[in-house]
Formats: structure tokens, C-alpha cells, sequence
């Protein structure tokens, strides 16, 4: 998503309403927002020492500043500042190219969605971390007719400039899983959720060539790949949440209600109440299969977590809403990470849930090291303007073993 500037003359023609909205945009924020605080102290931990793989979840950074991104920055930083031999990996959870992922090499739009591709490619070139790319719905042409070409456009780009460091999974615009080990202790099992809820226009059984081409194969395929994990520890990776408090939650705040063309414009300060109230309404009662309250998006989460409670992975990261949060999966996988703020600035509001560990409104990513006993420490580190970093929130969420 593009940052907007404010068009000419705004602010006189809305003059009226910004005179008495900063005082309620106070008092609303101040009702609504139920998130920690960027940079709140991270729980004491033991330090983290003799790890041996780290893999840093980052989502929804398909629009990169060109002056410089301050999240990209502050990740290569973070990369480049370890001096232990961890094995680095950077899962970028989808929504790769906005707005609508990879068009024709004759397309006036292709040199900018290159440079986008390439500016987040560039980071584990760089910084000597590999990279998995998986696919959102905005890689699919924003769930356009001509997504699964577009798919394929990507891959193709991002493997080829990636210089054997970078690989787009799954791939040929297969729904996975696809599995990738990461030393001795961790499976990654990567997941193309937007192949679920495309009614057509993919790889679909029996004119295929992909390994699971039907939802109950991809689903037998992640059953048989926990199950073989051999004490692994098990992260599943898709762009779709299984879980969130914010919009695609169908959770508005009061904001949402009141301003609802700042989800279009985050400078249309235009109040709308009542009439407002439809947008949010709209979005709760599954207007679209990108929210959880859409048909297919429900089918999509319940297939899952009829694996997942067979074999609970440690995991389930996912981007699509613009925040950072960790939740307690329930019966299905045991931590429910949601990091779709790759780009500065780029953030949705959010609400509370009971399932709610730790949620913020801010820019970053999360991190997990997982060391050599087995234990794992996951932490949300929070990016500001100026791409400096810090840790919001850490905690061990696997003990030794």
C-alpha cells in the first residue's frame, strides 16, 4: 500500500471538521486502543546463547520507501550484527508486491514492482541470511483473474535475482505445503492460503502437475509432514491469519466507525458516524473471503486445525493484518504470530482478544532463535523512523527438551 500524501487544499476544504478532531481523536484512541505501547520492557529471559538457527517473520512489505525502508534497514541491521554461526532465515509472509504483484515485462508498472521485489531480496543477499518468499493475494494480482500468471512472474524474478539465496514457496502457484528444514531442530512448512480461496484460475486437480492439487491432498501432505517432523519443532507459515483482532478479524475500533475512509486514505479525517458504522458491519458478515468471517476463509481455518490438533505445531505466522500479534492458539497450534508490518507506518488498529499475549500497532517484525537444547525464544522487535530497533516483547515459548 502506497503512503499518501495530503492532496492540495485539504486542509482547507476539511478545515471545519480537523478544528474539533484532534480532541476526539484523543479521547478515541484513548478508548480503543487496547495495545502495548511500542518498546514496553520485554519480560526478563535468559540470555539467549549456543543458538542455532534464527528465522525472522516479516510480512506485507511489498511497498518498500524508496528513500531507504526503515524496517528492511533495521532487519539487514539486525542480520548483519549477529556474530554467533546461527543459520539465518527470513520468511517473507506474503503481500511481497503491491498492489497487484508482478505484471508483464511491458507493463509501464513492472520497473517499480521489481524494485520493490528486489529492495526485500536484497536483504538476505546482502546480509548472507537465506530468504523464503511465499504468496499473498496481492501477489495474486490482488485475487485478480490473471493471479496465477502473476504468481508465476514473481517466482521467477525473485529466484533468478535471488542468487541461489532466496526461493519462492511454494511454487508454480501450488497450495504446498512445501517443507524446508532449518538445522537439526526446526521444519518450516510453507502454505499458499490464497490458493484456498480462489474460486478458480489455479493449479487445481486432475490438469496439475503440483504434488497436492485438491484440499484434502494439501492437507494429507501437512498431516504426513508433522507427523515426520522426528522431534523438530514445527512452524507453519501461510500469508491468511488463523486468528486477529483487528479488521480482517472483523474488530473495529470506534475509529473505524466514525473515520471509515481512512482505511482507503489515512489522511481523510472525515467523520461519518452512523453511515460509517456500514463498512465495518459489511466487513463482519463475509463481504469478502479475505476476512475470517468470509465462507471460504472459514473453511480454510477450520481444515488447518483439523491437522493442527493432531499434531500442534510449535507455530502457525501468518501476515495480511497490518499489526504485530501473538495469541494463544488454543487446541490447534500452540502460538498464533501475526507480523504483516513490513513497511514503516503500515498498521491497522487492533482490539483485544482473551487470546491475546502481546498485540502492538507499530512497524517490526518477530524473531525466533532456537537453540541447540532445544529451547526457542520468540521476540517481537518494533522498528522506528529512523529504522532503529528494539525489543517489545521476548519470551521462551519451547523449554528445554
Amino acid at each position: 500500500m502506497k503512503r499518501h500524501a495530503p492532496a492540495a487544499g485539504a486542509a482547507a476544504r476539511f478545515r471545519p471538521a480537523i478544528r474539533w478532531t484532534p480532541a476526539l481523536i484523543g479521547l478515541l484512541t484513548a478508548c480503543a486502543n487496547g495495545a502495548e505501547p511500542p518498546g514496553t520492557p520485554a519480560p526478563p529471559v535468559p540470555g539467549a546463547t549456543d543458538v542455532e538457527s534464527v528465522v525472522y517473520l516479516i510480512g506485507d512489505a511489498g511497498a518498500p520507501d524508496p528513500r531507504g525502508e526503515p524496517v528492511l534497514r533495521a532487519l539487514e541491521a539486525e542480520i548483519r550484527s549477529r556474530t554467533d554461526s546461527a543459520h539465518q532465515v527470513i520468511v517473507f509472509l506474503g503481500d511481497n508486491i503491491y498492489p497487484k504483484g508482478m505484471p508483464p515485462a511491458t507493463s509501464p508498472a513492472r520497473a517499480e514492482a521489481e524494485r520493490r521485489a528486489l529492495t526485500q531480496a536484497s536483504v538476505a543477499i546482502r546480509s548472507g541470511a537465506d530468504a523464503i518468499f511465499i504468496p499473498g493475494n496481492h501477489d495474486w494480482e490482488k485475487s485478480g483473474e490473471n493471479g496465477w500468471q502473476t504468481i508465476l512472474r514473481q517466482e521467477q524474478f525473485i529466484e533468478e535475482a535471488g542468487g541461489g539465496r532466496v526461493a519462492f514457496l511454494p511454487d508454480r502457484g501450488c497450495p504446498g505445503p512445501a517443507l524446508r528444514d532449518v538445522g537439526a531442530r526446526l521444519r518450516l512448512l510453507l502454505l499458499d492460503t490464497e490458493w484456498w480461496l480462489r474460486v478458480d484460475g489455479k493449479p487445481e486437480h486432475p490438469t496439475s502437475s503440483c504434488a497436492a492439487d485438491a484440499e484434502w491432498e494439501v492437507l494429507a501432505r501437512l498431516d504426513s509432514m508433522m507427523a515426520s517432523a522426528d522431534g523438530r519443532h514445527v512452524v507453519v507459515a501461510g500469508h491468511h491469519p488463523m486468528m486477529s483482532s483487528g479488521p480482517h478479524g472483523g474488530h473495529f475500533t470506534v475509529m473505524e466507525h466514525i473515520f471509515p475512509l481512512r482505511e482507503f486514505n489515512k489522511w481523510l479525517w472525515v467523520p461519518l458516524p452512523i453511515i460509517g458504522s456500514l463498512y465495518p458491519i459489511a466487513r463482519k458478515t463475509g463481504i469478502t473471503h479475505q476476512d475470517m468471517s468470509g465462507s471460504r476463509n472459514r473453511t480454510l481455518r477450520s481444515s488447518l486445525d483439523s491437522v493442527f490438533v493432531r499434531h500442534r505445531p510449535l507455530a502457525y505466522a501468518s501476515g495480511h493484518e497490518h499489526a504485530l500479534q501473538i495469541l494463544d492458539g488454543g487446541r490447534g497450534a500452540r502460538y498464533l504470530v501475526v507480523s504483516g508490518t513490513g513497511i514503516y507506518g503500515h498498521v491497522s488498529s487492533l482490539t483485544r482478544l482473551d487470546e491475546t499475549l502481546y498485540q502492538a500497532e507499530a512497524s517490526g517484525y518477530v524473531r525466533l532463535d532456537i537453540q541447540r537444547d532445544g529451547r526457542v525464544r520468540l521476540a517481537v522487535v518494533v522498528v522506528d523512523e529512523q529504522a532503529r530497533r528494539a525489543e517489545s516483547f521476548a519470551s521462551w515459548i519451547e523449554e528445554r527438551r
